[in-house]
């Protein structure tokens, strides 16, 4: 228990009650099973809190190693070794079967099922669901949405591949590039990511169909970032021309020279190309992707003479649109069927499940408060529905209630609310929403 309090639950005491589980020890002495529920309900918070520390301390010993600076090698079917970052040479060794570990924390963290960052780095780098150690049912349901940046990386002939699913993606080779994105936190679930790594991994024109901040952006740029990809994000809009997305010539140092556009500049580079909100794009404007999405080629005419640009092997296409039915979405048009139909995969987007919409907050926040997150999410989801009655016409994003989250501490969580979510509301619609908000938060 001395270990407990003053190695495992160092600087948590903010998040338990120590009092209570001061008076659970006491229990304990008389009455162990009573004694163990009380200390594990006062502490179920901090051990989560821990583990997710161990979590990103393990994400650190998995860079360390792809950075060459720490071994990790697995000697078997379930044994893994992972060498110290903080005392090289240290060897620990992990069970991929268990998820036991021989350091120091491990066994105490094993008591509430958690890992140790040993075991986590082992399970990021070579962990599938074969291996895994049995949890409960709730840690299992809680554990089905993962974010990008936890995805399993595995070893075929040489190459490295992130997995989810039944799915893989190459990672390339790390390389400078300004078009690599940085980093996002998106959190996957169900088959849709399984859907977009299947037309990424397999070179097939990918459409993706969503309500704003479903991530239909996200999913592409957290993708892009953990495989090295550079992406290219040029957004759609009535103004968008054939020049800015073929090219065109320009004047430089006295000569007239041609300058790709954004489209044969990913083709020839091998970049992933993702145009947003292409239903907002001029139609006519539109059709000079058609030859791109049936043959991945496109014909360029220079100077009266045209020039055939076929893409290069790790080029990727890649279309969003809002769904032009909704009314909230001003100066976008349905897709005809002809643009739409050259589309192999169409992956519609939808917001995260409650309880993953709730994780998110709390891991994007960097606090607590299950009952307010919820309550948040509830709302959200209210407004959500009354958009698609056309009773309002707004929406809730996770961004949204991200940023709502975030101004808590500082203006309460009315004001946040209005800072946050209301005032992008039309005035009719904001009337509406902020009645419900009252009823939800009495």
């Amino acid at each position: 228990m001395n270990y407990l309090e003053k190695v495992v639950l160092k600087g948590l005491d903010s998040i338990y009650e120590v009092d209570a589980f001061e008076q659970a020890l006491e229990v304990f002495k008389d009455d162990e099973d009573t004694g163990v529920r009380q200390i594990y309900d006062c502490l179920k918070e901090a051990l989560k809190a821990k583990h997710q520390k161990e979590i990103e301390k393990g994400k650190r010993i998995l860079e360390a190693y792809r950075k060459g600076d720490v071994k990790i090698e697995k000697t078997d079917d379930t044994i893994v070794r992972v060498e110290s970052e903080t005392t090289p040479g240290k060897i620990y060794t992990v069970n991929l079967k268990d998820g036991s570990c021989d350091c120091r924390s491990a066994k105490t963290l094993s008591y509430a099922g958690l890992w140790c960052k040993h075991a986590c780095a082992a399970y990021l780098l070579y962990g599938d669901s074969s291996t895994s150690p049995q949890r409960d049912k709730t840690e299992i349901d809680e554990s089905q949405a993962v974010l990008v940046s936890e995805l399993e990386i595995k070893h075929e002939n040489g190459d490295s591949f992130i997995t989810y699913g039944n799915q893989k993606l190459k990672i390339r080779e790390k390389r400078p590039n300004s078009y690599i994105p940085e980093e996002v936190s998106f959190f996957l679930e169900g088959k849709a990511p399984e859907m977009v790594m299947y037309a990424l991994e397999n070179n097939q024109p990918l459409l993706l169909i969503g309500e704003s901040g479903t991530g239909k952006s996200k999913i592409i740029q957290a993708f892009a970032h953990t495989t090295n990809t550079p992406l290219m994000t040029p957004c759609g809009h009535a103004e968008v021309t054939i020049e800015s997305l073929l090219g065109c010539f320009i004047a430089r140092d006295g000569s007239t020279i041609w300058k790709d556009g954004v489209i044969p500049t990913a083709m020839r580079n091998g970049y992933w190309l993702m145009i947003e909100e292409v239903n907002a794009i001029d139609p006519g404007v539109a059709k000079a992707l058609n030859e791109l999405l049936d043959n991945k080629k496109i014909t360029l005419t220079i100077a009266g003479n045209p020039k055939v640009i076929s893409a290069n092997e790790n080029f990727r296409i890649i279309c969003s649109s809002n769904p032009p039915e909704n009314p909230i979405y001003r100066g976008i048009e349905p897709m005809s069927f002809e643009f739409f139909d050259r589309f192999p995969v169409v992956v519609k987007m939808d917001y995260l499940s409650p309880k993953t919409e709730e994780r998110a907050i709390e891991r994007l926040t960097g606090f607590s408060d299950s009952g307010l997150f919820e309550k948040m999410v509830e709302f959200a989801n209210r407004i959500r529905e009354g958009m698609k009655n056309n009773e309002l016409f707004a929406t809730v994003t996770t961004r949204s209630l991200v940023q709502w989250a975030k101004l808590i501490p500082q203006f309460g969580l009315r004001t946040s609310a209005e800072i946050a979510v209301l005032n992008k509301f039309d005035p009719q619609s904001y009337t509406r929403a902020a009645d419900l908000l009252n009823a939800y938060f009495k």
